[in-house]
């Protein structure tokens, strides 16, 4: 034991020593900490197309980015935020976040806690640090990892795909991974990372290319994304003046479930296009369609499209899926989008209109709607129509 101690207390008091000398430039301070983050309240009705019934949900986020730089290139973060849901249906009720219909039941008397049950939801989704020397970058921990080009769908975001209707999280989630990237010039750069995870199927070893070929990026990346080995290659480039963005992946098995080489099957691919313009009275247009190979053709017997677990083998369950939208600035204070998603070949359909209102430099109201529809069987049947407003304070 004694021996033990000796070990750690040397390096220790070496440390101190050491650190002590310039204590005042790397000790957390206003010159080399940030920290940020947001409070906001947003209240929601909700209902069904099918149903009579009117719901009534209330959600109270609140998010903190901290940040802190001790030594030059050096950067410890971590970031998180917490969610307090109340509402009269919030036992049935499943939004983007916690899976709340596993919520427990008041087991009294008199149920008073269901009358306005209420719940708790928080999680830490960064927490990393990274070291930076010239054109050489390393970062390890909880982190996001960004592949993808397109705005909607992201077939080469293999480390953390990203559900669209999470309108709440526009962080968006991360993942536990290490990331090398050296950069050979100003636009050109290659990045290896891996995500780790206790199950097979999710991991991810990979590495990427970005470049640029006359005014157009481009990017390559190949490894193995859980037991298939996986291609996908994107690009962002220009069209008449508008923008003109793809990526795609393809994946083929190759690893059994003890991790063991077998190849087997086919490719399966994954393809999104996107185009967006900005006309001359400063009225944009996005649209986007994308190509599911794991996808079905069929009806389909799913839960509510916000709780389903996305990745980027199945960023939709449908195979075809098409995506438009037009946004407007009214004046320099207030925009309004107007989103629509339609899956060929059926019966269903999302319209999503939203106002930016931007009350002061610190405070945002937004006001919007997410409205379903879709006959028996459809990628929109079961989910629940919201419509309702948020009051956000950044600081």
């Amino acid at each position: 034991m004694y021996l033990k101690l000796k070990f750690l207390i040397i390096p220790l008091s070496i440390f101190v020593l050491t650190a002590d000398i310039n204590a005042q430039n790397w000790f957390p301070a206003k010159n080399n900490t940030d920290i940020n983050g947001y409070i906001s309240d947003l209240p929601l009705m909700t209902f069904r197309t099918d149903s009579t019934t009117i719901g009534f949900l209330n959600i109270v986020h609140g998010r903190l980015n901290t940040a802190w730089y001790p030594l030059s290139g050096l950067t410890a973060a971590a970031a998180g935020r917490a969610e307090l849901f109340t509402g009269s249906n919030l036992q049935s009720l499943v939004l983007p976040g916690p899976n709340l219909n596993l919520l427990g039941q008041d087991v009294g008397y008199a149920s008073i806690t269901n009358a306005w049950p209420s719940a708790l939801y928080g999680n830490v989704d960064r927490a990393y640090v990274s070291f930076s020397n010239n054109a050489f970058v390393i970062s390890g921990g909880r982190q996001r990892i960004n592949w993808s080009t397109n705005l909607v769908w992201n077939p080469n975001d293999w480390f953390n795909a990203y559900n669209y209707f999470d309108f709440d999280y526009e962080e968006r989630p991360g993942t536990d991974g290490l990331r090398t990237t050296y950069y050979f010039g100003p636009v050109s750069s290659m990045e290896i990372a891996l995500k780790a995870s206790r199950h097979l199927d999710e991991r991810t070893y990979a590495l990427m290319y970005h470049s640029n070929y006359s005014g157009v990026d481009y990017q390559l990346q190949g490894g193995i994304f859980g037991q298939d080995a996986a291609l996908g290659v994107s690009w962002a480039g220009q069209i008449l003046g508008g923008g003109f963005r793809g990526e795609g992946s393809g994946y083929l098995p190759v690893l059994n479930n003890s991790g063991g080489f077998s190849a087997q099957d086919s490719a399966i691919f994954v393809v999104a296009l996107s185009g967006d313009y900005t006309f001359p009275s400063s009225l944009y247009w996005l649209t986007e369609a994308i190509y599911n190979g794991f996808g079905s053709r069929s009806q389909l017997n799913q839960s509510p499209i916000r709780a389903q677990n996305i990745s980027a083998k199945m960023l939709t369950p449908v195979k075809y899926l098409v995506y438009t939208s037009l946004s407007y600035s009214f004046t320099d204070l207030i925009d309004g989008t107007l989103a629509v998603m339609y899956p060929i070949a059926q019966n269903s359909f999302f319209a999503g209109p939203t106002i930016t209102i931007s009350a002061s430099q610190n405070v945002e109201l937004l006001i919007l709607g997410q409205f379903f529809s879709g006959a028996e069987g459809s990628l929109f049947e079961q989910t629940a129509n919201i419509f309702g407003g948020r009051l956000r304070y950044s600081f």
